[in-house]
């Protein structure tokens, strides 16, 4: 067992300390995998974990996204104190790839499919709506239209609304802090929300028939997490203990039927920080330097529905394994030739501009 495994969480957030890039990886490639399931046998088939723990590996990784983004994202806005460049950068890290992938589906979707159904007006909506990031039920005609998964082009877009207004909040939070810290304090705050949120996600049971405030529960709730870890940095120690309790905890929670979702958030994100702050040789480093994690997750359902209109074969492994191929190598392509070039206009950012 490595000798730093009950160091605070702190020191582990320092550069080349952990493999956090390396979990977003595997994050992204769950979501694609969890997919495979509806893209190959239809929305109605359940996916892997669904059964087991009320919702879907999708559903976890989607939730360990925003741990890992509060963890990060609270402890850039911590030290850079600027609201104005906060979101310069969040904009450049979400946008230029997004935009790119809106752009080439349509024009991707314009080239291959019947011109007779074509209509330009709806590729011009679709455009605006993904842009706008209420688009991810959007539909071009006659685009996989025979799919089991029928016209669905790009769902995991819907995630973004959830992530950008969690970036609202903590800004406001944040700076209402900053300016008053004796009234407000963001220790407190994230302590409500997380406790307002656990009571809050009881009543939801599981995935089946939720909307809009489930989706605005469990994220905020998962995004604040990792807010809390960063406030406690110093503090927290997570080891091999502390993750097998949260885990027969949940087992208990499990067996007795009962889906606890704040439980299985908590437990998540203790065994994948458990996991993150390790090294492990030179994929660690890799994934430090070239950040896939954000291209799968963005291009792997189109492709997954292009590799599913164009075999016809409904096995979800063989669907995984042939978009995977895929998509790691254009992921890579994005990384390089868009979203790192546009990371480096963060130089150029004053570092007071709120």
């Amino acid at each position: 067992m490595p000798t730093n495994v009950t160091l605070p969480l702190s020191r582990h957030l320092e550069k080349n300390k952990n493999s956090f890039g390396l979990l977003r990886i595997v994050a992204a490639s769950a979501v694609v995998f969890s997919h495979s399931w509806p893209a190959t046998k239809g929305s109605w088939y359940p996916e892997p974990l669904q059964i087991e723990t009320g919702y879907t590996l999708g559903w976890h990784a989607v939730n360990l996204f925003f741990v890992l983004s509060g963890l990060l994202i609270a402890g850039s806005l911590d030290k850079k104190r600027s609201i104005g460049a906060f979101f310069i950068n969040r904009f450049l890290r979400i946008y230029p790839a997004l935009l790119v992938v809106i752009l080439s589906t349509v024009f991707l979707s314009a080239l291959l499919v019947d011109h007779s159904t074509w209509d330009g007006v709806s590729a011009f909506e679709y455009v605006a709506r993904n842009f706008l990031l209420v688009g991810s039920s959007a539909t071009l005609p006659g685009v996989f239209a025979n799919n089991p998964e029928q016209y669905r082009i790009n769902v995991p877009l819907w995630t973004l609304k959830y992530e950008v207004f969690a970036y609202f909040t903590i800004a406001m939070l944040s700076a209402l802090s900053w300016k008053h810290p004796r009234v407000f304090s963001l220790k407190l705050l994230t302590l409500l929300i997380l406790i307002s949120g656990s009571i809050v996600m009881v009543s939801f049971g599981t995935m089946e028939g939720q909307g809009f405030m489930h989706h605005v529960v469990r994220l905020t709730f998962s995004f604040y997490l990792g807010v809390a870890c960063w406030i406690w940095r110093n503090s927290l120690r997570i080891d091999i203990w502390c993750v097998t309790g949260l885990a027969m905890l949940n087992g208990v929670f499990l067996w007795s039927g009962f889906y606890y979702l704040p439980a299985q958030i908590v437990f998540l994100s203790a065994l994948a920080l458990w996991i993150g702050t390790r090294k492990f040789g030179a994929i660690s480093g890799f994934t430090d330097k070239q950040d896939y994690s954000y291209g799968v997750y963005i291009m792997g359902y189109p492709i997954q529905q292009a590799v599913m209109a164009l075999t016809d074969v409904p096995n979800p492994w063989y669907n995984f394994a042939l978009t995977m191929t895929l998509v790691v190598p254009i992921a890579a392509v994005s990384w390089n030739l868009v979203e790192q070039p546009s990371l480096r206009f963060k130089k150029n950012i004053p570092k007071e501009t709120h």
